[in-house]
């Protein structure tokens, strides 16, 4: 029973690290948003959707690239997404957790935008971004370090 489980961590590990570079560039890609009238759906979207699939994948990729020299190499792409993606958040976490401003403000550079209503939960979109990053930093740092 055991051995069916174990043929299937090589191919979660594989999916998992795949996987994991598209919930990375997922914290930049929110940026392609328009804010048309103040909306922050793109930062709510990618908080209750994109960040907790993002946490699993994470856990995926945990279970199934232990002591698998070939997956320090699949996380050789987060190498650049994860300091763009780093930078985003950062840009976020002081202009719309630290500053309070909102974030189509923060986003496009119009100050106008902080006249729109903004709800409370979207300050946490950074500070949950940067957990995320931490765990995706401390797993490529367990895949280089179990594939010697």
């Amino acid at each position: 029973m055991s051995g069916g489980r174990e043929s299937l961590r090589p191919i979660l590990g594989a999916v998992g690290l795949v996987l994991l570079w598209f919930g990375v560039l997922a914290i930049p890609l929110v940026e392609i948003t328009t804010c048309t009238q103040g909306s922050e759906d793109a930062w709510l979207g990618s908080l209750f959707i994109y960040t907790p699939l993002s946490g699993i994948v994470v856990v995926l990729a945990w279970i199934g690239s232990t002591r698998r020299s070939w997956a320090r190499w699949l996380s050789l792409p987060l190498v650049p997404l994860v300091p763009w993606a780093g930078s985003v958040a950062w840009k976020y976490l002081v202009g719309v957790t630290i500053e309070r401003n909102h974030v189509c403000a923060v986003h496009s550079g119009e100050m106008a935008f902080n006249s729109y209503p903004s709800s409370w939960i979207v300050a946490l979109w950074a500070p949950v971004q940067f957990c995320f990053l931490i765990a995706v930093i401390w797993s490529a740092i367990r895949f280089w370090r179990a594939g010697s």
